[in-house]
């Protein structure tokens, strides 16, 4: 299935810019390798693919344009957690997103089942650095320190571990096995297209430490419709993370909405409903707070109650790609908002 946009400049100069190109046709397709075989054909000019394609791009004469930093994440969020609403909140049959230390047990052991080293060798060619809090980065204030120093203690790959956290948070299983259900939703995502491929991966590894998993291919609309506009949303799923200004990003990821509800009595106001009372609390003050040090010491408290409560499941950043023909375009300067 693909689907096609096509745009054709004003014949007169516009009052913003005027656009390189007459027209331009922007096509989503789903699969890969379909997106490489429109760029080898001349079918595409410029595609999105996954990095393990690079060097058969590169082999055909195309070129690779890379962001200049590390603008792009991939995260992984356990969606459920919705401790502040409590709209559609299963804390019984989902145990990832139950109260207390039985729901730090359980993601913890999530984490602790990830082989990232793999992830980022593999499947993003060695080309990524290790994500230790999602949303949060070195160059963004509120970063702490110790969140990278203690990551090998704290989330370091330990399928053994994980095994005996979710022994200690009461899912024994039958002998280790069946502990409880679990869906991996998997997504196909611009600036990302290596999502599939993760899913995929942290599927198998929940399944090696004993958890039901069923992976569901899904369109991100149907994701998205779930986790933010029905908040309603129960399962695993690796998404893009934009490395940019905190309020923004606790807005999309951490706010439970404030208390605005639409006339079904849904929560609105937020994104992914990763909910807590502190973040609900720390949002509204950096809408206000203006003071450097203050908004540090604010983010960083937040920052360590994600982290210390293993709220997500943090993977990677990287720089965003984009492989072209270089006979139709010669340069690309990847945006400052989404970082593609």
């Amino acid at each position: 299935l693909k689907e096609t946009a096509e745009f054709e400049a004003v014949p007169y100069d516009h009052w913003r810019v005027n656009p390189e190109f007459k027209n331009l046709k922007i096509t989503t397709s789903p699969e890969d390798l379909t997106r490489l075989a429109m760029l080898l054909t001349g079918e595409a000019n410029m595609v999105d693919v996954p990095k393990v394609l690079h060097e058969q791009a590169i082999d055909e004469g195309m070129e690779v344009f890379e962001s200049p930093l590390p603008s792009v994440g991939l995260t992984i969020l356990p969606f459920g957690q919705y401790y502040v609403t409590q709209v559609n909140w299963n804390p019984d049959t989902e145990p990832w997103a139950a109260p207390g230390e039985t729901g730090n047990k359980v993601r913890e052991a999530l984490n602790r089942a990830i082989d990232r080293e793999q992830i980022i060798n593999e499947l993003f060619k060695g080309r990524g650095e290790p994500m230790y809090n999602t949303t949060f980065h070195h160059s963004l204030e509120g970063w702490n320190p110790r969140w990278e120093e203690e990551f090998e203690e704290k989330y370091g790959y330990d399928p053994e571990r994980a095994k005996q956290l979710l022994d200690e948070a009461g899912f024994p299983g039958d002998n280790g096995q069946d502990r409880f259900y679990l869906e991996v939703w998997q997504s196909s995502l611009p600036g990302l297209p290596e999502t599939i491929e993760v899913a995929q991966t942290v599927a198998q590894s929940f399944e090696d430490i004993g958890i039901d998993v069923k992976i569901v291919e899904v369109e991100f609309a149907r994701a998205l419709d779930a986790f933010r506009d029905q908040h309603d949303a129960h399962f695993i799923l690796p998404v893009r993370q934009t490395l940019r200004q905190i309020n923004a990003n606790a807005r999309i990821y951490y706010y439970a909405g404030g208390g605005k509800t639409n006339a079904a009595g849904l929560p609105t106001g937020g994104v992914a409903y990763i909910e807590s009372p502190l973040y609900d609390e720390t949002y509204h003050k950096l809408l206000k707070e203006t003071d450097p040090e203050e908004r540090h010491r604010l983010v960083q408290i937040m920052g360590d109650d994600i982290y210390d409560t293993y709220r997500t499941i943090p993977v990677v950043n990287v720089r965003a790609t984009l492989v072209a023909n270089p006979e139709e375009v010669a340069e690309y300067n990847f945006g400052s908002l989404t970082g593609v």
